[in-house]
């Protein structure tokens, strides 16, 4: 399976994007700021801000399993350079990403750095995710 979060606006510290499966638009994203980090990975420590900077470009495998911080099965983006622990999370705003990816099935132009109905989003795209995993698939996520 290939999940693709294509990142298209950028309204103060948030980065919203429109997240796909297999090339068929699913929800919006939401992340911290893009930095644009993949051009700085030998000296990553220097430009990432703990908490408040999406993940760099890339491609890279996803699996679902436990999280001690969240208490249950959650997306699980492996292979992050400078990052560890990145999830897809159920948020609204960038103040509760943390580095991490919220999807929302909602945008509301007054509010251009948020997404809503992120609930539904996360549910709707794990489960995908897992009938994938359940058949054998391999997942992987590509961020543009």
């Amino acid at each position: 399976m290939n999940l693709e979060l294509n990142r298209k606006e950028y309204p103060g510290e948030a980065t919203i994007g429109g997240f796909y499966i297999d090339g068929v638009f699913q929800c919006y994203s939401l992340e911290d700021k893009d930095r644009h980090l993949e051009d700085f990975l030998s000296a990553i420590d220097e430009y990432k801000i703990h908490g408040r900077t999406a993940i760099p470009r890339g491609r890279y495998q996803v699996i679902i399993d436990w999280s001690d911080k969240h208490r249950s099965l959650r997306l699980h983006v492996l292979g992050v350079p400078g990052f560890t622990g990145i999830r897809f999370d159920i948020a609204n705003h960038t103040d509760e990403v943390q580095g991490c990816i919220a999807l929302g099935m909602i945008r509301d132009s007054n509010k251009p750095d948020m997404v809503f109905s992120s609930t539904l989003a996360i549910k709707a795209v794990t489960v995908k995710v897992l009938q994938a995993l359940l058949r054998g698939e391999e997942v992987w996520l590509t961020v543009s």
